[in-house]
């Protein structure tokens, strides 16, 4: 499910951005997830970056924050 993601931090120092993105309690629950994408705002929603792991399932048990940081 497509989530907005926020800046989380700038990195001057270390030339680094985190997004980070954040689903409550009362969503995905039920759903097994194996992959998150972090993708572009851009019309063909460019993929900036995509992690795999091994599949679990999202319960009303915990929220689920996902941060990615880029350095350049």
């Amino acid at each position: 499910a497509k989530q907005a993601v926020s800046v989380h931090a700038v990195d001057s120092s270390t030339c680094a951005i985190t997004w980070k993105a954040t689903w409550g309690v009362g969503v995905l629950n039920g759903t097994t997830i194996s992959e998150a994408v972090l993708l572009s705002n851009a019309p063909t929603e460019d993929v900036i970056a995509r992690k795999t792991f091994t599949p679990f399932e999202k319960t009303s048990e915990f929220e689920l924050e996902l941060r990615w940081t880029l350095r350049f």
